[in-house]
């Protein structure tokens, strides 16, 4: 068998969102296998050359060349190289609070834990580079980081599978959190995407799905909501601090924007709203 294996455990270093566990390459000998057993972080095999079976939760995999495999942590699982055709594959593991969501958005889950990869040579390039990198004195553990998000994202790029229901109404309460902790700065819908890690086109899809409004006019109806709210509980401050208070910079855009939602300017609006004492 000829093996290649390395673990370091790079917990609390750089980046707590992903941290690389373990990695290598093997050339397996007929029957090789793992477990049954367990790991304690997301574990994927991407087979470059071969065929072998996987076993999991009572399903069984039949995975080839040009395949990769997921291993969720504290999971039971098996798998064993083909008997006449053993596969060659090589392994990343990792760990962090982003990575069940990263491997999310690929559409790799507990439920579907399989993947075609159309660009196997891009991703070996990759896994090629993050060994080359841990053998650097100085700068490696950052330079393996950058090769898994380079990874992953190749394979989110490749990745034509819906994302569950679930997940979408997370991203989108996470997108209208996001929204009402930003409104009063100068964000765009890019933005709101990018908090995600969502393609900009996909989210604004999705978002109007969801709740029947582009994110743009949410934003917008956000912001003319909290300047009627301030017209009318702080009647001293002047329309132009009150813009700037809800995210627009120029007052004029805020006007006409003001008077198109409500009907009529923001001044017009305080005086109707005016209170006696």
């Amino acid at each position: 068998m000829n093996e290649m294996y390395i673990y370091r455990d790079y917990s609390n270093r750089f980046d707590t969102n992903i941290y690389i566990r373990q990695f290598g390459k093997q050339v397996c000998m007929p029957n090789h296998s793992f477990g049954p057993g367990t790991r304690d972080h997301y574990l994927l095999h991407f087979v470059v050359s071969g065929k072998g079976r996987y076993y999991y939760k009572d399903q069984v995999f039949e995975v080839k060349s040009s395949q990769c495999f997921l291993i969720c942590p504290d999971e039971l699982a098996y798998y064993i190289a083909d008997e006449e055709d053993p596969w060659t594959y090589y392994w990343i593991g990792f760990s962090g609070s982003r990575a069940h969501p990263y491997l999310s958005q690929i559409a790799l889950t507990k439920k579907s834990p399989i993947l075609n990869v159309e660009d196997m040579d891009y991703i070996i390039c990759c896994l090629e580079e993050v060994i080359e990198s841990s053998k650097l004195i100085r700068g490696g553990d950052l330079r393996m980081l950058g090769h898994l998000y380079i990874l992953l994202s190749k394979l989110y790029e490749e990745s034509k599978r819906p994302i569950d229901q679930t997940l979408q109404d997370d991203y989108i309460k996470k997108a209208v959190e996001y929204i009402d902790m930003n409104y009063i700065h100068n964000i765009s819908i890019s933005d709101i995407a990018d908090s995600l890690n969502l393609n900009r086109s996909y989210f604004s899809s999705l978002f109007k799905k969801k709740l029947q409004v582009s994110p743009q006019n949410y934003l917008i109806q956000l912001r003319i909501d909290k300047a009627c709210d301030l017209l009318i509980r702080n009647q001293t401050l002047s329309v132009n601090y009150i813009a700037q208070s809800v995210g627009y910079t120029d007052q004029l855009v805020f006007s006409k924007t003001f008077k198109k939602l409500i009907g009529m300017s923001p001044s017009s609006f305080r005086d109707s709203n005016l209170t006696t004492k």
